[in-house]
């Protein structure tokens, strides 16, 4: 009998040992390979040796993937109107509005290729206190919410003033109907850059909507004051990257971008971080978030200064910048120049580069835009010195028209016997509804 036991032992030790030894082989034959680092099942045999036991499958956790790339930003619309020209359409001008309250139409001729409405509100969707210009050097103090005023100063159903081949169903075809810009901001209180400005909620279900509904098929953005909350100093400054949801939100929204600066962007009037907010408004012009950088250059009073080719561009680093001899670069001061650097970037712009000008026509403008900047794509007209327009038609027997020229009406000048201003001088004019209108601005 202990014979017997003795040789049952044995037996069982050797099947134990056989049992280990294919599970200890399983085990090695399903194990990842930890130089290929692939990802697999692990077989784990729980407990002390002894009869077998269940198998537990384990999963080997999948190997980590890196971070997903930042989504790109929409596509760069390529602009095909070259070169710009436009015209700003100041709002608040009595002549625009019929005695019922309803705006007068303004088409500007078929050469035109950008119309821009102009408001000098801005977009912050709550009552702010504001300190406003009413002329003759007075000022008021009022509170008002800039966003509701800024809509009220547009018609409901069309642009305030358009390109000549404006139509709803050809809104956003640009090659037929042009741009038709809303400017947002403006140089004054009223048209401040905040972050409830730059709110991207309003932004989003209410500036861009109510725009694209009224005939618009982009902005310009006036950007000449801010800080960084309607309630902060000066010295609080805003972050230019705050601008970055906005135009993304217009750009899906396929709405052309447009942004202006007061000069090239070095007066420190408007923004204590001035240089900041154009750097950053000329990348994003030259990496094609902002179709158009467009520097305001007249003078604010006057209003009809050209621009010499020198003001804001010429560096006293340079001896040769612009060809201005050093003594007149010592007496540009630093804080009131473009570095060189800058002024290479603006160049690199090329076509993207459109001039907001006092006067179109005038030679000396034309002379210096193209001297320091070659490549430039045009300009906009802003200054309307000429006062309220007086829609006056142009008919065959005006001596003026001989000269394909007419003008508004103003006494202290000479007029021909049917009271037209023969205006020798003009460069354009600009068209009413065909056959009805057309005045000189």
């Amino acid at each position: 009998m202990e014979t017997l036991e003795i040789i049952v032992i044995l037996l069982s030790i050797c099947v134990l040992s056989v049992v280990i030894y294919i599970v200890v082989k399983q085990m090695k034959n399903n194990s990842p390979n930890p130089a290929a680092g692939a990802a697999g099942p692990v077989i784990v045999v729980p407990g002390p040796p002894g009869p077998p036991g269940p198998v537990v499958v384990v999963p080997r956790p999948p190997a980590p993937q890196p971070n997903p790339p930042p989504p790109p930003p929409p596509p760069a619309r390529t602009r095909s109107l070259s070169p710009i020209k436009g015209f700003y359409l100041w709002s608040w001008t009595k002549y625009l509005r019929k005695d019922d309250g309803t705006h007068k139409d303004v088409i500007l001729p078929s050469d035109y290729n950008m119309a821009i409405s102009f408001t000098g509100w801005g977009t912050t969707d709550q009552s702010v206190d504001i300190e406003r210009d009413v002329g003759d050097g007075k000022k008021v103090k009022e509170t008002k919410n800039p966003l509701k005023n800024l809509l009220a100063e547009i018609p409901e159903d069309k642009p305030l003033v358009r390109c000549s081949n404006w139509s709803k169903e050809n809104q956003f075809n640009f090659d037929i109907v042009g741009y038709n810009l809303l400017t947002v901001g403006g140089g004054a209180q009223t048209g401040d850059w905040t972050n409830e400005a730059l709110n991207v909620s309003t932004w989003k279900n209410k500036i861009i909507p109510e725009a694209i509904r009224r005939g618009y098929n982009g902005f310009s953005f006036d950007i000449e004051e801010g800080r960084r909350t309607i309630s902060s100093e000066a010295t609080d400054v805003l972050d230019p990257l705050k601008f970055d949801p906005i135009f993304n939100l217009c750009r899906r929204n396929k709405m052309y971008i447009m942004a202006s600066m007061s000069w090239f962007g070095v007066s420190r009037w408007g923004f204590d971080n001035v240089s900041d907010i154009r750097n950053y408004m000329i990348d994003r012009t030259a990496r094609g978030m902002i179709d158009i950088y467009s520097p305001q250059v007249y003078d604010v009073k006057a209003c009809g200064t050209p621009w010499d080719g020198k003001k804001e561009v010429i560096s006293g680093k340079s001896e040769t910048a612009g060809g201005i001899s050093p003594e007149a670069q010592a007496a540009h001061s630093d804080d009131d120049v473009l570095p060189p650097e800058v002024v290479e970037n603006l160049k690199a712009l090329g076509p993207k580069l459109v001039f907001t000008v006092n006067d179109y026509g005038s030679v000396q403008m034309i002379k210096s835009r193209n001297f320091v900047f070659p490549n430039n794509g045009g300009y906009v007209m802003y200054c309307q010195e000429q006062g309220p327009i007086n829609f006056t038609p142009c008919t065959p027997i005006n001596p003026c028209r001989a000269q394909g020229r007419c003008r508004d009406i103003r006494k202290e000048e000479p007029t021909d016997a049917k009271g037209y201003v023969c205006d020798y001088d003009s460069i354009d004019t600009v068209q009413q509804n065909p056959g009805i209108r057309r005045v000189r601005i």
